[in-house]
């Protein structure tokens, strides 16, 4: 009972302080609980039946006028709405009622690519309802190529983690993402060939993927043992703690990318087969997951938020916004 009525900051959602009065139920705990609500399920609706097969999650941009306000954005694998299947232009949110709802993306909405490279990743700007029970992650959390490699930051061997949809268990009246753990096992510097969509800049992790996922949010994770907290503040801009000395948890979650896909490698016990992919499970016959999954830097996300069609987007957003709150002459 100590507790009450102490300030509890916590800081380790992209170095964005949140505030409680009293201790938050996942204070002691590793993985932040509301990291499960960061995913919304893609799929197909067909009458009343929605079929996910992939995920995707939301990136905010703030106003830069105004901390409350900010510009959402739906984030996923570029080859999930490529497939171009009937009906697969939905997308399954939890809401606050304890259900979900299925949300129709309109064909005349534009995704939008990375504006010079091929990259496995769409952004597309959709406003997050209030009935939603979904938390959006904070553009600060994508982490910056200096920060890659910085042995001092993301190096290999670093914790990540991902949730996302899990194949083997769709049913209920709402999402129910998983949580897979595993470590950066490599950081190329070249690019790495991907079927179907070409060369492209990846990280490696050791964690095994599957059709599902591809889309997931990855994180990365240090530990304030790991890391100088307040250098972390100062470099993504954070408030750095002081003043009224709250109960500060310090530990560190930031984007790292999401899911492309996976490496496989073949069955020796088919080797006189050839691998056939099966359309209905999302993954090859005859081969086995070599346990390495491809993630697509989360720097391409920024790029594409940083297109000037999106920018100039933004800020006619901010002006609108400025003049609906100014005063009105008597």
């Amino acid at each position: 009972m100590d507790n009450i009525g102490k300030i509890y900051t916590d800081y380790r959602l992209g170095g964005v302080p949140r505030y409680y009065l009293g201790k938050p139920d996942d204070w002691d705990m590793k993985v932040i609980a509301e990291i499960l609500k960061c995913t919304v399920f893609m799929g197909c609706q067909n009458g009343e039946n929605f079929t996910p097969y992939g995920t995707g999650f939301f990136v905010g941009v703030p106003y830069k006028n105004s901390v409350s306000w900010q510009h959402d954005y739906l984030v996923t694998a570029k080859h999930l709405i490529d497939k171009d299947k009937a009906g697969c232009n939905s997308f399954r949110v939890n809401t606050r009622d304890g259900v979900s709802k299925s949300v129709f993306i309109s064909k005349s909405q534009r995704w939008y690519d990375h504006p010079t490279e091929v990259a496995d990743v769409y952004v597309t700007p959709i406003d997050v309802e209030d009935d939603w029970d979904m938390l959006v992650l904070p553009a600060g959390m994508i982490a910056s190529k200096d920060i890659i490699g910085n042995d001092a930051w993301i190096t290999t061997g670093s914790d990540v983690f991902i949730t996302g949809f899990f194949e083997e268990f769709n049913h209920g009246l709402k999402n129910y993402p998983i949580v897979r753990k595993g470590s950066i096992a490599m950081l190329p510097k070249e690019r790495i060939y991907s079927e179907g969509i070409g060369e492209i800049e990846s990280y490696l992790i050791e964690s095994r993927s599957r059709g599902g996922l591809s889309g997931s949010p990855v994180f990365w994770y240090a530990s304030s043992d790991d890391l100088d907290m307040k250098k972390v503040y100062e470099k993504k801009g954070a408030l750095v703690p002081s003043g009224i000395k709250p109960v500060i948890r310090q530990n560190y979650w930031g984007l790292l990318g999401l899911i492309q896909g996976h490496f496989d490698v073949k069955d020796k016990d088919k080797e006189d087969s050839d691998p056939e992919y099966d359309s209905e499970l999302s993954y090859k016959k005859g081969v086995i997951n070599a346990g390495i999954a491809s993630v697509t830097p989360s720097i391409k996300i920024e790029d594409i938020l940083n297109i000037p069609e999106l920018v100039k987007q933004r800020e006619e957003a901010e002006e609108e916004y400025r003049q609906r709150k100014g005063t009105t002459p008597d």
